[in-house]
């Protein structure tokens, strides 16, 4: 499956759900330029949940894995936060438990910062099973290699 808004595009799997969107702004209004959020899982995602989906990752299954990609305004990318450039690989290793912050024990995930172009973003992956984390991660990695973000 091919999703593609906002100057980002993803590829994934069959079986995997994935959606491209933004927030409305103080006034309501969804806007071309409003930052956008992807949100990317091996599982079905519900309607309404936060930006980093806290309440997801509560849910999760041990071989579930889900991908939040969070833009920040314009301004956002010049900040040291979001120096490094491009895309970020994601490892097996660089995943912690101690991420998840009140999520079930066992789980693992990882954040990182970056920009493309004039844009900054926010990457979190997250892990049912930070054991299991050989088997699933190749499944972020997969998603990740798809990634397409235009640059501005």
């Amino acid at each position: 499956m091919r999703v593609s808004s906002h100057g980002i595009t993803m590829e994934a799997p069959a079986g995997f759900d994935i959606e491209i969107y933004s927030r409305p702004d103080i006034e309501g209004r969804i806007l071309p330029d409003n930052p956008a959020i992807l949100h990317a899982a091996n599982f079905w995602l519900p309607r309404e949940r936060s930006d980093f989906g806290h309440e997801i990752v509560e849910t999760m299954r041990l071989v579930d894995v889900f991908l939040a990609l969070v833009e920040y305004g314009p301004r956002a990318a010049k900040k040291a936060l979001f120096a490094p450039s491009g895309i970020p690989e994601i490892d097996p290793d660089s995943l912690s438990p101690d991420v998840i912050m009140g999520a079930p024990s066992g789980q693992a995930g990882v954040q990182r910062f970056f920009h493309v172009g004039a844009r900054a973003f926010s990457l979190y992956a997250v892990v049912g099973s930070f054991r299991l984390r050989s088997r699933t991660m190749p499944l972020v990695g997969e998603m990740l290699r798809t990634l397409q973000v235009l640059s501005i």
